[in-house]
């Protein structure tokens, strides 16, 4: 097992989430941001305690009283989620916000454009030519960002090296994120089809 198999014994972490901290915690992203609702305080302060035991500084921000929703903020340095505070209180655009929270997040300045311009690749058609199919599912399982249009094959140089590092850093952890992501997919099949569930 690897040092982050604990963290997979919350059950409000989800498949990207497990990711998202391991990345914060191995430097790979310099922030990451999950959200949760509904989850006992013992859990949350047991939870709290595991991402700290991982070197992470841990903020938290409950949602509009309408949606009772917890956001969290992890980092390996505090100034990382000050960042992130300054960018959503203080810009002046949508646009302006996602590129700033995007540099904070660490995403390719190409991808965010992508974003920000809904200029995004056709991923299910554009990533078979470069990615084996345990490369396409750590993808759609765990990266946060999405491809732009027009430099997918350079931001996917970026997606491997995430991936290679999350299954190097936690090889365990990554297996049940995969486990994690399959069953997910099953429940939206029940539901909808899988590319709306994506």
């Amino acid at each position: 097992m690897d040092k982050y198999h604990l963290l997979a014994q919350f059950p409000f972490l989800s498949h990207d989430s497990l990711a998202d901290i391991i990345w914060a915690a191995e430097g790979i992203k310099p922030l990451s941001k999950f959200e949760f609702a509904g989850v006992p305080k013992k859990e949350v302060d047991e939870c709290t305690d595991a991402l700290r035991g991982c070197g992470l500084f841990v903020k938290y921000a409950i949602g509009p009283v309408s949606r009772p929703l917890q956001s969290v903020w992890i980092a390996l340095a505090e100034a990382s989620i000050h960042k992130a505070l300054l960018a959503e209180r203080d810009s002046k655009s949508a646009e302006e916000k996602w590129r700033r929270l995007g540099r904070v997040y660490g995403y390719p300045v190409t991808a965010v454009a992508g974003f920000v311009s809904n200029e995004r690749a056709a991923e299910e058609k554009v990533l078979p030519e470069v990615f084996t199919v345990e490369e396409l599912a750590g993808y759609f399982a765990t990266v946060p960002f999405r491809l732009s249009k027009k430099h997918w094959r350079q931001e996917a140089v970026v997606v491997r090296v995430w991936i290679t590092a999350l299954k190097k850093a936690a090889p365990t952890t990554y297996d049940r994120i995969l486990s994690l992501y399959l069953e997910y997919l099953e429940r939206c099949g029940a539901r909808a089809q899988t590319a709306q569930c994506l």
